[in-house]
């Protein structure tokens, strides 16, 4: 599979990170990402997942940051139901 880009990415949208850096984070559920807001010149991005402590605020991170971290979508978030 072809590496994501910046314009790939979608949010409500939910990413895998890749092999490397992939980890289960609780009960066995992997550490995936859903896509929860993009600045409109798509160089930042905010997510949530499973390895967000409840009451943190949500991570914004670079999209460069994001894209190294990305795997692939996995095919379920708000149009994947």
């Amino acid at each position: 599979m072809a590496d994501l880009t910046a314009s790939d990415i979608v949010v409500g949208k939910t990413y895998r990170g890749n092999s490397r850096r992939r980890k289960r984070v609780w009960k066995g559920a992997w550490d995936d990402r859903t896509v929860l807001w993009m600045s409109q010149d798509r160089s930042r991005v905010q997510y949530d997942g499973l390895g967000i402590p409840v009451g943190r605020d949500y991570p914004t991170v670079d999209m460069d940051k994001f894209l190294r971290w990305v795997g692939k979508e996995v095919g379920y978030g708000e149009e994947g139901k």
